[in-house]
């Protein structure tokens, strides 16, 4: 458990495949799962998944196992099954019914998925506030007002608010202090010490249930243009002759998605061989080290805080010629400013990228390379993505 923590799956395969000869325990198969999954191994991910939950058919946890590495394989139907039998052995069980959730968005069967989705109340990363108001019901009356309310992170927020143009009704967002000097004219937000009793709303709801009122179909979305307010270039594009590409590796809580979801770093050393380009460091979380590397192999790493001083950021993605980033808040607020983007993710990534290989259904200028994770394999024709990628940057 120590070593899954410290990332070190390798080790723990090793250490498990002895202690199996000693003992042939469900647990032990289970960590072992785990272990195979965060290395991207996942048909041995899976053939120790099914043993446990032939080994301890009445454990929900097992088929939870089984399922998430079934996802993974891109076997969403017997995902579903397997979500559907923990949830028959324990129907209170929250991971169960927040990942067939997500399967369920990502499938498109929406009504369900936004249903289950209310399961994410349990999760402590999860804010609930309470209000003295009913909860919005999907009134589309233009005298009704409606408080909206952020539920989860940063980069949720800017997805949610892109829907807000489909509401016909009067509203005011409660939102993340970092992104309200962003949000578009007209957009009201709460001041951060209102004093009032919300007796100039109607309702309220927040900003993940509203989606279930305004997404019932694909048809629904509109993928939106620039709709958050682009603030005026802070001037540091000395090297105008150069295309200057914004880049992201890490992204977001390690989860069900995989570790297959961040990209190493060193593939840019490929990558600065590969294009005459400047590449900026976007990483809002770098660490000393890594901003030394990228320093020494002529990567700029911006001198301002990447991960609160939200308005910089804009000012720098609107001054590049693109980014390419992988799941994180940074990528959707490049997506909501109207920068070209690449999102790079696994073949199958998180709910709210679906299944499409290219398009992106939240934020018109973002297209979608489904490239991870880069092995020895396949990095050549990565790096020929990255190209077209620069290209269409170009255009």
């Amino acid at each position: 458990d120590l070593l899954l923590a410290a990332d070190q799956p390798d080790r723990v395969e090793a250490l498990l495949k002895e202690a199996l000869k000693v003992q042939p325990h469900a647990e032990i198969l289970a960590r072992l799962a785990e272990a195979y999954f965060r290395l991207g191994q996942f048909h041995d991910a899976q053939a120790c998944a099914t043993l446990g939950v032939e080994m301890t058919p009445n454990n929900p946890q097992a088929y939870i196992n089984l399922a998430v590495v079934e996802k993974a394989l891109n076997n969403l139907p017997e995902a579903a099954k397997r979500f559907s039998q923990a949830l028959q052995l324990d129907g209170e069980n929250f991971y169960a019914h927040i990942n067939l959730a997500h399967l369920s968005l990502m499938s498109g069967q929406f009504e369900l998925g936004w249903n289950e989705s209310e399961w994410r109340w349990l999760d402590a990363q999860c804010k609930r506030e309470q209000f003295p108001l009913p909860q919005w019901q999907g009134e589309q009356d233009t005298n009704h007002h409606l408080l909206l309310w952020a539920d989860q992170g940063l980069g949720d927020q800017i997805m949610f608010l892109s829907l807000t143009s489909k509401l016909n009704c009067q509203f005011t967002v409660k939102v993340d202090p970092r992104l309200k000097p962003l949000l578009p004219a007209g957009v009201k937000a709460l001041p951060e010490d209102y004093q009032g009793d919300y007796s100039e709303f109607d309702s309220h709801i927040s900003l993940g249930s509203m989606a279930g009122f305004l997404i019932k179909s694909f048809s629904d979305f509109s993928p939106a243009k620039a709709y958050l307010k682009r603030e005026a270039e802070n001037g540091n594009n000395q090297t105008p002759s150069i295309k200057r590409i914004g880049f992201s590796w890490r992204g977001g809580r390690y989860g069900t998605s995989g570790g297959n979801r961040s990209l190493s770093l060193d593939i840019w050393n490929s990558l600065l061989a590969a294009q005459p380009v400047q590449w900026v460091n976007l990483q809002y979380d770098t660490t000393a080290e890594e901003r030394q590397w990228l320093s020494e192999i002529g990567v700029e790493t911006p001198d301002i805080d990447l991960k609160d001083d939200i308005v910089g950021v804009s000012q720098l993605l609107t001054g590049l010629d693109g980014y390419i980033g992988v799941d994180n808040s940074t990528l959707h607020l490049a997506g909501a400013l109207g920068v070209k983007s690449t999102l790079l993710l696994p073949n199958v990534a998180d709910w709210r990228w679906f299944t499409e290989a290219e398009h992106c259904y939240w934020y018109e200028s973002v297209k979608l390379s489904r490239a991870l994770p880069v092995t020895a394999a396949n990095k050549a024709l990565f790096i020929e993505g990255i190209d077209r990628s620069i290209e269409r940057f170009s255009r």
